[in-house]
């Protein structure tokens, strides 16, 4: 997901490669509300916990002072908050608490 932000939204001509540190970086520049914008998250529709194909992805509540520094963490919230969503369906279907859960590497840091 952040590779296509990358890539397709904030540098589509080119920018930072390999590494996500720069947009890491641009992300803890944003306040925790990504200035009000919501990114979901869907752009290949909805598979867990809900079957949507049809669900697509995109930015809500833009504005002229929205930054790019918000669309990043937008996107890192957002894909946060759906593995939320999920990890709530798993537990209530393995009737188990799931904890710890430990995320490595990229945007989990």
């Amino acid at each position: 997901m952040p590779a296509f932000v990358r890539d397709q939204v904030l540098f589509p001509g080119g920018g930072p490669r390999g590494e996500f540190r720069e947009l890491d970086q641009m992300a803890a520049r944003a306040p925790a509300d990504s200035g009000g914008v919501i990114f979901k998250p869907w752009l290949y529709g909805e598979r867990t916990p809900v079957e949507d194909r049809f669900a697509r992805g995109g930015f809500l509540n833009l504005s002229l002072s929205t930054s790019r520094d918000d669309l990043v963490r937008a996107v890192l919230e957002g894909v946060a908050f759906n593995a939320r969503w999920l990890l709530h369906a798993v537990e209530r279907f393995t009737r188990h608490r799931l904890d710890p859960i430990r995320f490595i590497g990229g945007a989990w840091r």
